[in-house]
C-alpha cells in the first residue's frame, strides 16, 4: 500500500485481507513477482514517489505518475534472495517488537496485581498459604515469593485497601516537572547535544524507551528556556494535542512545554512510576466513555489516585521489574542497529550497488 493522500510517500506491507481506503494506492496483482520484493521496491524509492505530489493543497500522489517510470527489474530468482536477507532483518525486528509488547504486558499485570486488585492480600484472605500461589504465580522463585508474600497484609481494612496502606494522589508519588521551548528563530539555540523531546518522538507500541529525538538543542537553548534537563530513567508524558503519550529517557533530556516529566520520590522507583502513568492513562480513557481527553494537567494528577505501601514493597516490585524493562531497552537498542543495516542495504540491493553475499556479511554483523 502506498499512501495517496497526505502522507505521500508511506509504504506498507499487509498479509492478511484489509479494507483499503481512498487515501491509498495499492498493488493486488504482482504479475508473478515476490510480493514482499515489491513492497521493498517500493520502500527503496520513497523519496521519490513523496516528490510527485501532484501540488494539490492536500499533498496527493497519482498512480498516473508512478505507472510511466523505468527501472531494472531482478528476476523472480534475484527477488527471493533480496527478500531473505532484507526479511530476515525485519523479522528479527517484529519479534522483538512483539517481545517487547509481552514483557511491557507482563510488568503492567505485575502492577495492576499488586497495587490496583491487591491480589496478593486477596489469595491471603481466601486461604492460599503457598508463597507463589500467594503471589498469583507472577514470581516462580519460591524464596522471592517468599519475601514478598510476607510484605503483603493478610486482611482488608475499611476501605477496601490492604490493612495499613492507605489512597495516595498521583501527585504524591511523583515530582512533576514542566517543559519548555527555546526561541525556534535563534540558530545557537538548536541542533545541540542535548535531545529534546516532542510528542513526535514518542515510541512505538511496547518500546517504552525514548533513544533517539528529531530535535536537539545546545546548552545555551537550554539555559535561555523554561526546558528543563532530566535524567535517565524519567517518565515522560505527553499532556496536550496528542494526549497520554508515554516514554522512558535513556539520557538525560528535555521536552517541551506539551509535556510533563514524572520522576519517582519517596521510596518510589521509575518503573513503579511509568506503569502508574500507563495505568492512569487507561483510567482517564475510560472515565472519557471512549471520547478524547484533551489535555493532562497538573490538577489531573491529583485526581487519580493509587494506594500506598510499605516502601520495601515499592523495592521489591523495582527489582522484579528491572530486568523485564532492560530486556525491552536492549531489544530496542537492537532494532535501531537491524532497521539501520537494513535501510542502508535497501538501495543498494535494488540497484545492484552491493552483492547479495556482502549483504549477507553486513547482516550477520547487525545482528
Amino acid at each position: 500500500m502506498l499512501g495517496r493522500k497526505g502522507v505521500v510517500g508511506s509504504v506498507y506491507y499487509e498479509e492478511s485481507d484489509f479494507w483499503p481506503h481512498d487515501t491509498t494506492l495499492w498493488v493486488k496483482d504482482f504479475h508473478g513477482n515476490h510480493e514482499r520484493f515489491v513492497y521493498y521496491f517500493f520502500r527503496s524509492i520513497a523519496t521519490r514517489l513523496a516528490a510527485l505530489d501532484v501540488g494539490s493543497a492536500n499533498p496527493t500522489l497519482n498512480r498516473n505518475h508512478v505507472h510511466p517510470i523505468e527501472f531494472r527489474w531482478p528476476p523472480r530468482c534475484a527477488q527471493e534472495k533480496i527478500v531473505e536477507v532484507l526479511g530476515s532483518l525485519d523479522d528479527k525486528i517484529d519479534l522483538n517488537r512483539r517481545m517487547n509488547e509481552t514483557l511491557e504486558a507482563m510488568g503492567q499485570a505485575i502492577f495492576r496485581d499488586w497495587f490496583v486488585d491487591f491480589g496478593p492480600t486477596r489469595r491471603k484472605l481466601n486461604g492460599a498459604t503457598d508463597p507463589v500461589e500467594i503471589m498469583g504465580g507472577l514470581v516462580q522463585d519460591a524464596n522471592r515469593a517468599q519475601t514478598l508474600a510476607d510484605l503483603f497484609p493478610a486482611k482488608l481494612g475499611n476501605e477496601g485497601l490492604p490493612d495499613g496502606w492507605k489512597e495516595s494522589p498521583f501527585g504524591e508519588f511523583v515530582e512533576i516537572i514542566g517543559g519548555g521551548t527555546p526561541k525556534t528563530t535563534v540558530t545557537e539555540f538548536w541542533n545541540g547535544s542535548i535531545p529534546w523531546f516532542s510528542v513526535v518522538d514518542t515510541p512505538e507500541e511496547g518500546a517504552v524507551f525514548v533513544i533517539q529525538t528529531e530535535k536537539s538543542i545546545t546548552e545555551a537553548g537550554l539555559m535561555s528556556s523554561s526546558a528543563r534537563l532530566v535524567d535517565a530513567g524519567t517518565t515522560i508524558i505527553s499532556a496536550r494535542g496528542t494526549v497520554g503519550n508515554l516514554a522512558i529517557a535513556t539520557e538525560p533530556m528535555t521536552f517541551n512545554q506539551s509535556c510533563y516529566a514524572l520522576r519517582g520520590h519517596n521510596g518510589v522507583g521509575n518503573y513503579f512510576v511509568y506503569l502508574a502513568s500507563r495505568e492512569l492513562v487507561n483510567q482517564l480513557k475510560s472515565m472519557a466513555h471512549g471520547s478524547v481527553f484533551s489535555t493532562i494537567t497538573r490538577a489531573t494528577f491529583e485526581a487519580i489516585s493509587f494506594s500506598r505501601s510499605d516502601v520495601r514493597i515499592f523495592s521489591q516490585f523495582e527489582e522484579i521489574a528491572l530486568p523485564l524493562f532492560e530486556k525491552i531497552r536492549a531489544s530496542v537498542f537492537e532494532n535501531r542497529s537491524l532497521a539501520a543495516t537494513r535501510d542502508l542495504l535497501l538501495p543498494k540491493l535494488m540497484s545492484g550497488e552491493i552483492r547479495l553475499s556482502d549483504a549477507q556479511h553486513l547482516m550477520e554483523a547487525a545482528q
